[in-house]
């Protein structure tokens, strides 16, 4: 899964990891919903919805009104998890949903986590572990703002 899909580069790269399994991506594409504490103003990061591969089903609109009844149709424990969603309380958000999917051996990639100042997606993991107390392993960086995280426990 992907939540903040934007162009697509990355969820074309796990698509083509999974293939032929489904990958699912989260987006409006309409930039933020509200100015970034940085200085980015509502709406910035639009863009238009991208071209994907077979294997990936988009899901149009906010976090907050599609994940909740994406999850009552998907049982499914969630292998990859990979957080681009700018804010803290859209990460917050995706984290506290999908928490009880997350069990040993998930990933999780965040994109800007450890981006200052922008700290919400740390700030929204953190908080997350303090209140699961979930083990979680840090496996590396993903470039120069983003890490990856394996759970240990569920």
């Amino acid at each position: 899964m992907e939540f903040g899909v934007a162009g697509g580069g990355t969820i074309r790269q796990i698509a083509a990891a999974a293939a032929p399994r489904l990958v699912y991506g989260f987006d409006w594409w309409r930039g933020l919903p509200h100015d970034w504490d940085a200085g980015d103003r509502k709406g910035a990061f639009a863009c238009a919805r991208p071209d994907v591969p077979a294997n990936v089903r988009l899901i149009d609109g906010r976090f907050g009104v599609t994940l909740e009844p994406f999850l009552a149709c998907h049982a499914e424990r969630m292998a990859l998890v990979h957080i681009d969603s700018d804010l803290y309380c859209s990460c917050a958000y995706v984290l506290d949903t999908i928490g009880d999917r997350l069990g040993p051996g998930s990933l999780l990639i965040f994109d800007e986590i450890a981006q200052a100042p922008h700290d919400g997606e740390r700030l929204a993991f953190t908080r997350y572990l303090n209140r699961t107390k979930q083990s979680w392993e840090f496996l590396g960086k993903q470039h120069d703002w983003g890490e990856v995280w394996r759970c240990e426990d569920g």
